[in-house]
């Protein structure tokens, strides 16, 4: 097991040090060892402590005192030595110096750095830091470019902060924030606005004067609250503050409250109006996520933190220095009810894209590599392969995406692009061709990533020789990682007559000769998974269940409440075996209410296909076609602009909601309300967590549905923030890197425990599904055409 050390300069427990704290107390949780070396008495042993971080306390550091450095690293290494950690994690760069000279003589040592500011004056020791060796950490993109700058050779990853927004909601259940006003001396029934940080000129506590000034000219009733320590580096801006207020005559509505405990801190906040974050400068924003958690709306300086965050919705943002413009703001906020229920309904979606638990596991998976260091690793690429047809490709996409993530993570991609569209025999054997050649041409021992569809690898169902590629590396000593997008051709047994009787074995036959040559098999759900095991003869080793991820931008959504006019309902994957068009449509009048509901068919194929006419024809029956309406092919920024226009995502297929749906996972990605169908093959898992609405296959259910959302804007936003935080853990291309590297750097072939936990969790009472079935009723009639289509 491998155990971290986590070196602290500093004895505050701040925003940067909570954050960090949040991500150990995850670690923790996945059976990680965790220790601390902090410097210096204050709360963060406090912090630490209550959330069961061993810690051990140091002198104060300072630089500017070579006695001080001393004691420092003598004590970290003290730390060392009792915990003999593969892992240290620095703290800012001071840690990182201090952390590298306390450990000078252990080699087995990773080195791990965790930014947070982007460096504001080059001081000596950020200086010696940039040009330490060791692996970074960056909170935001801002943060990286800036230290890329110190040193050219530096590349810190960015893991975006996170904080415990179930933890916060608990601890603000306990806290008392009635009782924190009636202590501050400002305790009334009007609108209750807070600043939350360290007294620091930086975070612009005179700014928070300023607009507490205008907006009492015009709010006799508003009550003002800042919250936050006194500062080390300016110990006297306390008494600056309360001048200031008594000067403005603000003595009965503005207080400085100090430090709170956490339930006090979160009881406060969650009960406020607004909260105003007027920092000149500001990397993250916890102190924004946090308010957002537990649904107070956040006004703030246009910073690089702040900007981002709430770009997806529950405030807004004015320019930097702007006070008057931040006044401005507030009161029209105050004075406008849906402006502010507005908010409130977006705060808890945009505040779930940063929620903890999906940091942790990249953290977790980033300093395991760092533990284990594998220098071939960086020298050799991985090839993928990826045979597609020609225009629109889920596999494409797929693929693509995948290996633009891989690359994020430092991985060399050596990329092949075959294209075929399974309908000319000259183009199937010219891939077969160009298969065979690659399988004898690559070096001994090169990890390939196969991406494999029978649509591709054929000619009209028939498989190519090109199938025998995998068995060839194999033989070669490459360890092969194939990603079954399907598993059989569009043509089936049992309704498909004797040509689908014999495709299918003929596809069984190849499919049988791919595993094979495959060292690890990735499929999108059990029940594939159920069907792959068949045809291997019941032998689960290496056969992995990774979900699909989103093949559209997905930057979570802002979550609209109910506006006049039509509801607009999104239906994604509209054709193909097994979509119910009719029950649609003949829930539509079921809906009732002023305004009229709107049908949009998303993406590909379009209204002149098969399905795309069906659907018109139907709708045409029944009167309403005028309330139908198709993008058709539509570039993927527009299609997820497209997909967040909607009120409401409509999953129309009898299969049910489905982790090889890349259109499930776009839905989940951006915030969307989605309303299933049941079926056959449906995946409890995000049912089972609230993210996803289940439906009998009825009109009536259907309809009923539909009206309760229509109805219920709160219930459209939990949906939304439920959606957006299991598609960050489940159904993204982080989590689907990190298992891929998982697999390919494995020695035993096997995915990671917790990978396999969730593929455990998520196959509970789908054991019945008989492979058989699952063989017959995977394909799609509607082949080649992806989630951009």
């Amino acid at each position: 097991m491998d155990t971290l050390l986590v070196v602290f300069p500093v004895a505050e427990a701040g925003g940067a040090e909570n954050l960090l704290v949040d991500v150990l107390t995850g670690l923790q949780e996945t059976g990680m060892k965790v220790a601390a070396s902090i410097l210096g008495e204050g709360p963060l042993r406090e912090l630490c402590s209550a959330r069961g971080i061993p810690a051990s306390v140091g002198p104060a550091l300072s630089f500017r005192r070579p006695g001080s450095v001393v004691k420092s690293a003598r004590a970290v290494r003290r730390a060392v030595k009792a915990h003999k950690p593969d892992i240290v994690l620095a703290s800012h760069p001071k840690g990182q110096v201090i952390s590298r000279l306390a450990c000078v003589g252990h080699r087995s040592i990773a080195h791990v750095t965790q930014l947070y500011d982007p460096p504001s004056r080059t001081s000596v020791s950020t200086q010696v830091a940039a040009r330490l060796p060791g692996l970074r950490l960056a909170i935001t993109e801002e943060t990286a470019a800036a230290y890329r700058a110190l040193n050219q050779k530096l590349n810190p990853i960015v893991i975006l902060a996170g904080t415990d927004c179930g933890r916060l909601r608990s601890d603000a259940a306990r806290g008392d924030g009635d009782r924190v006003w009636a202590e501050a001396g400002v305790g009334g029934d009007g609108p209750r606005l807070v600043m939350v940080g360290r007294l620091q000129r930086f975070k612009g506590p005179f700014d928070f004067l300023d607009v507490a000034t205008e907006v009492s000219r015009a709010r006799s009733d508003a009550r003002f609250l800042i919250i936050g320590p006194d500062s080390p580096i300016e110990p006297g801006l306390r008494r600056e503050l309360e001048a200031a207020i008594e000067a403005r005559g603000l003595r009965s509505t503005v207080s400085l409250a100090g430090r709170l405990s956490g339930v006090d801190l979160a009881a406060t906040v969650r009960g406020a109006t607004l909260v105003i974050h007027p920092a000149h400068r500001e990397p993250f924003g916890l102190a924004v996520v946090e308010a957002l958690a537990l649904g107070t709306p956040v006004v703030a300086y246009e910073t690089a933190g702040p900007s981002a965050i709430l770009a997806g919705g529950g405030g807004a943002v004015v320019p930097v220095g702007d006070a008057a413009s931040l006044g401005k703001v507030v009161l029209a906020a105050l004075d406008d009810a849906d402006q502010m229920e507005a908010w409130i309904g977006e705060a808890p979606g945009t505040a779930a894209r940063f929620d903890v638990s999906a940091n942790v596991q990249r953290y977790r998976q980033v300093l395991l590599q760092a533990a284990s260091p594998a220098p071939e690793e960086a020298e050799s690429p991985i090839t993928t392969v990826v045979v597609a047809p020609h225009g629109p490709s889920g596999v494409r996409d797929y693929g693509r995406i995948l290996n633009q993530e891989l690359r994020r993570r430092g991985l060399t991609i050596d990329e092949h692009w075959l294209e075929n569209t399974g309908d000319v025999a000259s183009d199937a054997l010219r891939v077969s061709a160009q298969l065979l050649w690659l399988g004898v041409s690559l070096p001994s021992g090169r990890p390939v990533v196969w991406h494999y569809s029978p649509v591709a690898y054929g000619f009209r169902g028939l498989p190519a020789v090109g199938v025998l590629m995998a068995s060839i590396l194999r033989m070669r000593g490459c360890p092969v990682v194939t990603v079954l997008h399907e598993l059989a051709y569009t043509y089936r047994p049992g309704s498909d007559g004797p040509r689908g009787r014999f495709m299918a074995l003929v596809q069984g036959v190849a499919l049988r000769v791919v595993l094979a040559g495959s060292q690890n098999v990735i499929v999108s759900t059990e029940q594939r998974r159920a069907a792959v095991e068949h045809r291997r003869g019941g032998r689960s080793r290496g056969v992995h269940v990774i979900p699909v991820f989103p093949t559209i931008p997905c930057h979570g959504r802002i979550v609209k409440p109910r506006h006049e006019g039509p509801l607009i309902l999104g239906v994604p994957a509209y054709a193909g075996d097994g979509v119910r068009p009719d029950l649609l449509i003949a829930a539509l009048p079921l809906l009732g209410g002023p305004a009229d509901a709107r049908v949009v068919l998303l993406g590909a194929p379009g209204c002149e296909s098969p399905d795309g006419r069906r659907w018109a024809r139907l709708a045409s029956e029944q009167g309403m076609l005028e309330r139908l309406e198709f993008t058709g092919v539509v570039e993927p920024d527009e299609l997820s602009r497209r997909f967040s226009a909607c009120d409401v995502i409509v999953l129309m297929n009898e299969e049910g909601p489905s982790s090889r749906k890349t259109s499930l996972a776009g839905s989940l990605a951006l915030g969307m309300p989605v309303v299933s169908l049941d079926g056959f093959n449906r995946w409890d898992a995000p049912v089972e967590a609230g993210a996803v609405l289940l439906v009998r296959n009825d009109p009536v259910s259907l309809a009923a549905a539909l009206v309760e959302l229509r109805d219920s804007p709160a219930q459209r936003a939990d949906l939304s923030a439920r959606a957006i935080a299991f598609a960050t853990r489940h159904m993204s291309v982080a989590a689907a890197a990190e298992s891929l590297v998982a697999l390919l750097t494995s020695d035993t072939g096997s995915c990671r425990g917790d990978q396999r936990r969730f593929v455990a969790e998520t196959s509970e009472g789908s054991e019945s599904e008989g492979s058989e079935s699952e063989w017959s009723s995977q394909p799609s009639r509607s082949h080649g055409s992806g989630a951009t289509a």
